[in-house]
C-alpha cells in the first residue's frame, strides 16, 4: 500500500496523477493501477492499495514503484517525497533435478536435468563430474567434460546430458563418478546430485602350460598361467592343485597351491625348483599341477587347465 498525503486540506477534491513502474508487473503480479487517486475535500491522505495476484512462477522480490506527476489543481503542486517502492516478495520455489543412469561400458551415459516450477525470465545450469572410483582424466573411464545447459523457464522443462564411456577393455569392478550441478541463479535449488554407473563387461581365461622340464641337480622347471582375453585393474588369485611322481620338499621345493596375478599382468609363471638327492633308479619324475579357480568371477578358468613338468634323475 501506497499513501497519498496533503501538506493541507483542500476545500475541493484533487485528483492525484501518477505513474508506475518497477519489475512487477501488473495484471499479473498485482492488479493493475490506475494512475489516478482522489483525495476527498478536506481529507489529508488516502491510500493506494497493491492488490497481489499469486502465481506460480519463481521469480524473486519484485517492485511496484509508483510516481506522483501532477494534480487537477494548480495551487497542489507535486513535493519533494514524489515517488515510494512497494516489494512484492515471492513465495514460489524451483528446484532443479537430475536422476542415477547406468550403462554397460561403451555406450552413452544419458541423464535427464529437469525443473519441477517455473522460473521468470529463464537461466543457465552448470552440469559437472567428480570421479569416485571412475577416472575421467584423460578421458580412462568416461568424458568429465562440463556441460552448460540453458532453461527458458518452463514449469516441467527438461535437457539431456550425453556422456561417453570408454570401452577399455580392462577387468575392473563397476565404476561410479558423480554429477553436479550449479547455477548463476541463487532461487533456484541446484542442490541435487546423481551417480552414473560404469558397468564392466570384460571377462578373462586363465590357462597353463609347461614352459621348461627340470633335471638334476640344478635345472629348474617352469610353468606358466596365461591371462587371455584382457587384463585386470587388480591383483587376482589363481588356486592350483599339485600332484604327480616326485615327492614335495624331497624332489623339489613345495609348491604353494596359489598365485597372485598383479594388475595389467598377461601371465604369471610357477617354478618348480629342483632338490638334488643321491637316490639311485628313480628315473624321470613328474610335477602335476591343475588350475582350480580364482577369486574373479570375470576370470574363469579353461582348457589347458593343467600341465606337467619332468624331473630328469642324475643319480
Amino acid at each position: 500500500q501506497f499513501t497519498v498525503t496533503l501538506s493541507e486540506e483542500s476545500a475541493t477534491a484533487t485528483v492525484v496523477y501518477y505513474e508506475v513502474t518497477g519489475s512487477a508487473e501488473g495484471g499479473s503480479d498485482y492488479t493493475a493501477l490506475s494512475g489516478t487517486v482522489t483525495v476527498p475535500a478536506y481529507t489529508l491522505s488516502v491510500p493506494i492499495n497493491v492488490a497481489v495476484m499469486d502465481d506460480l512462477t519463481l521469480e524473486g522480490t519484485e517492485t511496484v514503484v509508483v510516481t506522483i506527476t501532477g494534480t487537477d489543481n494548480a495551487s497542489i503542486i507535486v513535493g519533494a517525497s514524489s515517488s515510494a517502492t512497494v516489494n512484492i516478495n515471492d513465495n514460489d520455489s524451483a528446484a532443479v533435478t537430475v536422476g542415477d543412469v547406468s550403462i554397460t561400458e561403451g555406450g552413452d551415459l544419458v541423464f535427464t536435468v529437469t525443473l519441477n516450477n517455473a522460473v521468470a525470465g529463464g537461466f543457465d545450469v552448470n552440469v559437472s563430474f567428480t570421479d569416485d572410483t571412475a577416472s575421467g582424466v584423460y578421458f580412462e573411464d568416461y568424458d568429465s567434460t562440463g556441460v552448460p545447459l540453458s532453461f527458458t523457464g518452463t514449469a516441467g522443462e527438461s535437457k539431456t546430458v550425453t556422456v561417453w564411456t570408454n570401452p577399455d577393455g580392462l577387468i575392473e569392478t563397476d565404476e561410479t563418478f558423480t554429477v553436479n550441478l550449479s547455477s548463476a541463479n541463487t532461487l533456484v535449488d541446484v542442490s541435487d546430485t546423481a551417480t552414473g554407473t560404469i558397468i564392466n563387461d570384460d571377462t578373462a581365461t586363465v590357462s597353463l602350460t609347461a614352459t621348461a622340464d627340470a633335471a638334476e641337480p640344478s635345472t629348474n622347471g617352469q610353468f606358466t598361467v596365461n591371462l587371455s582375453g584382457g587384463v585386470s585393474d587388480r591383483f587376482t588369485t589363481v588356486t592350483y592343485s599339485v600332484n604327480g611322481t616326485a615327492t614335495p620338499g624331497a624332489d623339489y621345493t613345495a609348491l604353494s597351491g596359489s598365485l597372485m596375478i598383479p594388475p595389467y599382468t598377461p601371465f604369471v609363471t610357477i617354478d618348480v625348483s629342483v632338490l638334488d638327492d643321491l637316490i639311485s633308479n628313480e628315473g624321470t619324475e613328474t610335477v602335476s599341477v591343475t588350475l582350480t579357480g580364482t577369486n574373479d568371477t570375470a576370470i574363469t578358468i579353461v582348457l589347458p587347465d593343467s600341465a606337467t613338468v619332468n624331473i630328469t634323475d642324475n643319480d
